[in-house]
């Protein structure tokens, strides 16, 4: 468990930092394959000449209500993993993440969500040159 040096974790706290982190990536697997999936459900209807806009719109709903499910799994999980700390080692814990990002860390964090601000990267698939 990365951290685990220096944060003084009981065992209780040990276990119960695994068990959010096993079910937090079980259900970000789900929830992936699952924007996967309505991703080829709104390139399929945007394909659909015949399709109609209230159609596309709730395709689009469909993928960004899952996107944003999988954020706010990732917002929770980090709380959740902070409740089990004490005050003390949610202030180390503080400390060890400021560090790290100080020193360019945080590349490709899983829960990284700071590279859809500030218009980067839309949460849009790309669609509007694909229209014909």
């Amino acid at each position: 468990m990365k951290f685990k040096q220096g944060m003084s974790l009981t065992a209780d706290q040990e276990q119960k930092l695994v068990t959010l982190k096993t079910s937090y990536k079980k259900d970000r697997i789900k929830t992936k394959a699952e924007v996967e999936l309505a991703s080829i459900d709104l390139h399929e209807v945007l394909k659909n000449q015949k399709a109609n806009l209230s159609d596309i719109e709730a395709e689009f709903n469909k993928l960004h209500a899952l996107k944003t499910k999988l954020y706010m799994a990732s917002i929770k999980a980090k709380r959740d993993a902070k409740a089990v700390l004490s005050a003390e080692q949610r202030a180390r814990m503080d400390k060890i993440h400021e560090r790290i990002k100080s020193h360019g860390g945080n590349m490709g964090h899983s829960g990284d969500y700071s590279k859809y601000k500030k218009g980067k990267k839309s949460m849009g698939h790309g669609t509007g040159g694909h229209m014909k």
